[in-house]
Parts: C-alpha cells; sequence; structure tokens
C-alpha cells in the first residue's frame, strides 16, 4: 500500500475508507491513477485521484470527469 499520507486521506475521505489504496498505476494531466482493493466486494479495482488545474475550479473539475468517464 502506498504510503503517501495525501493520497491514503483523499481516498479514506472520498471513498468512506471502503477502498486500500494501492500502487500508482499513472499520473497525467488530471491526476494519479492507483490500484486499489475494493473491500466490500473483495476485488482489485482502479480508482482515479483526481487533481484540480491550475486555476480550475471544482466544477470545472467535476464536468471534466463526468465527461471522461462517459468515454
Amino acid at each position: 500500500l502506498s504510503e503517501s499520507g495525501d493520497d491514503e486521506t483523499i481516498v479514506s475521505t472520498a471513498a468512506d475508507g471502503r477502498y486500500l489504496l494501492g500502487e500508482q498505476l499513472g499520473l497525467g494531466g488530471m491526476g494519479a491513477v492507483h490500484a486499489c482493493w475494493d473491500l466490500a466486494l473483495e476485488r482489485e479495482v482502479a480508482m482515479k485521484v483526481a487533481h484540480a488545474p491550475d486555476g480550475a475550479g471544482r466544477r470545472e473539475l467535476m464536468e471534466r470527469l463526468r465527461a471522461e468517464a462517459r468515454v
């Protein structure tokens, strides 16, 4: 599991502690993708920890994430 306190805090806050954060799989302009363990479903999943681009607000970030999820 990741030793990064920042990512651990983000994941447990956003996901109510449902996921155990694993290794970082990739990093891009919108954030990092981590391997995770879903405690409820008992299976491996991937989770994106998004970071707002410089100057972007929460609304813009959410719109970009929704657009990406549709792809």
